[in-house]
């Protein structure tokens, strides 16, 4: 399955009712709880990722394996919460672009933002820096910033 949005090039690989989903289906953190997005540059493209989410939601799968971390049985839930996700994140960094800040202020704002997901979950810090060293934070801000950038220069 063609899976574009993390990349373009991205795809999914179906056998049966198991989806082998790569990044697609963003970053399952069971010992988090939590569910988040690698969206590294130069890439990331909100819309594409939004409809292949809405493709596997259509689909019938009985478990999804994201790249990251392991099986997925609750996958529907899974991929609402990146669905939202994928919307509040692109909109954090959004803000803080209209409203002046510097990357290294939005970097450390987004930072402090997954912390207090993280926290929200009663996630330890030594977990959160595990996370952190396998998917750094400032990766996704810098593929959110070049995806609004673009999305700026591109003619109407």
């Amino acid at each position: 399955m063609e899976t574009p949005g993390h990349a373009s090039h991205h795809h999914a690989y179906r056998l049966g009712e198991v989806a082998f989903t790569g990044d697609a289906a963003g970053i399952h953190l069971p010992e988090l709880s939590m569910v988040d997005l690698p969206a590294p540059p130069p890439e990331f493209n909100l819309e594409l990722w939004l409809a292949t989410v809405a493709r596997f939601q259509h689909e019938s799968f009985s478990v999804i394996y994201p790249t990251h971390f392991g099986a997925v049985t609750q996958w529907r839930q899974h991929l609402e919460a990146l669905t939202d996700l994928l919307k509040e994140a692109t909109e954090f960094v959004r803000d803080r672009i209209e409203r002046g800040l510097e990357r290294d202020d939005i970097v450390r704002d987004y930072v402090s933002w997954q912390r207090g997901r993280a926290n929200a979950s009663q996630v330890s810090e030594e977990a959160f820096h595990r996370y952190e060293v396998v998917n750094p934070l400032y990766m996704s801000v810098d593929g959110i910033m070049r995806y609004w950038q673009k999305k700026d220069r591109a003619p109407s």
